[in-house]
C-alpha cells in the first residue's frame, strides 16, 4: 500500500506526462530531487534538500557560532543553490514546437 501512495507522487506523473525516461524514480541516469527528513518532523521541517545531486538548502544555525549547535537554525541555500550548480541541477521541457523554434540555442 504504501509503494502506491509513493508512486502516486512519483513514477505515475511521470508516465502520464510522458517524461518517464528523465524523472519519476532514483534510478541512474535519471534526474532527482530528494528531500530529507527527521522521523519526528516529517513533512514539515527537512533536514536537507538535494536539486541533482548537490545539497541546495539545509537547516543551519549562525555560520559564525563558535559552539557546534547553535540556535535558532533557519534554512539557508548552500552550494547547491548558486552559479553553475544551480543551472546544472535544472532540466526544462518544453514542447516540440519550442524545439523547432530554436529555444536551446537562444536561451542556452
Amino acid at each position: 500500500r504504501a509503494k502506491r501512495y509513493i508512486a502516486k507522487y512519483t513514477i505515475n506523473p511521470a508516465i502520464a506526462h510522458g517524461i518517464s525516461h528523465e524523472v519519476g524514480s532514483i534510478e541512474v541516469g535519471k534526474w532527482a530531487d530528494l528531500v530529507v527528513w527527521k522521523p519526528a518532523f516529517f513533512g514539515v521541517k527537512p533536514a536537507l534538500i538535494l536539486k541533482g545531486g548537490f545539497i541546495a538548502m539545509a537547516a543551519m544555525g549562525d555560520p559564525n557560532a563558535s559552539i557546534p549547535t547553535p540556535q535558532p537554525v533557519h534554512y539557508r541555500p548552500m552550494f547547491g543553490a548558486f552559479g553553475g550548480a544551480l543551472a546544472k541541477g535544472s532540466i526544462t521541457f518544453v514542447s516540440q514546437a519550442g524545439q523547432n523554434a530554436g529555444i536551446k540555442e537562444r536561451f542556452g
